[in-house]
């Protein structure tokens, strides 16, 4: 069964939930609709996240050089240290948001629908199983990052505080950011996401029960 076929059976199936569910009532035409606009809003999105952070990289990079050329007073190892992690991490989120542009922009919508609707599934996830390596990399350099930073400010700032007492700081400022993080993910996932899947879930079980034994 292709996309087209899908189109004409599913103008017949409603979407159960609440009656505020915008995707109440909608044919396969306005699903597809809905899901290429919400691609699109994606990909410019990580198309910012690319330029952005790309632009940050490249700047803290050369402020990294240059501290071999013109090492700073104080401390150019620990100098050195933080700006290559910043370095590391504004690049790595240039190269992901580049990456993700060009999946997005690599979106077929006109092949079989099984296919097509497997692939929107899996995207449409809160939790992406590919992406958790990514993720768990990103938050170990995002932790190093903030841990040098954070330890190297306290330090110079609040003098009076002890070692401890500085990793109690960032490790609660870690945490909380790394939580707020989450939680709007989150709640942007439950808002724009979270709908869509389930109407494709449901279609998917629609194509299934139509198929031969």
């Amino acid at each position: 069964m292709d996309l087209d076929e899908m189109k004409n059976q599913a103008k017949r199936v409603k979407a159960p939930g609440i009656d505020l569910d915008p995707l109440r009532n909608r044919s396969a035409n306005d699903l597809i609709a809905a899901l290429k606009s919400e691609d699109a809003r994606d990909k410019k999105k990580f198309r910012w996240t690319m330029l952005f952070f790309g632009i940050a990289g490249v700047f803290y990079t050369g402020i990294f050089l240059l501290t071999w050329i013109a090492p700073p007073d104080d401390s150019p190892n620990t100098h050195r240290v933080i700006l290559g992690l910043f370095a590391t991490l504004f690049l790595s989120l240039g190269v992901y948001g580049r990456r993700k542009s060009r999946e997005l922009a690599g979106i077929d919508y006109t092949e079989p629908s099984s296919a097509f609707l497997g692939r929107v599934e899996r995207r449409y996830r809160f939790v992406q199983g590919k992406e958790l390596v990514t993720l768990i990399l990103f938050v170990v350099i995002l932790a190093a990052t903030c841990a040098f930073g954070l330890m190297m400010a306290l330090e110079r700032y609040f003098p009076s505080l002890g070692t401890e007492s500085r990793l109690v700081a960032c490790s609660v400022f870690f945490v909380v950011a790394l939580a707020g993080g989450l939680l709007l993910s989150w709640q942007e996932w439950k808002r724009r996401k979270e709908p869509l899947l389930r109407k494709v879930r449901e279609m998917q079980v629609k194509l299934t029960s139509q198929e031969p034994p």
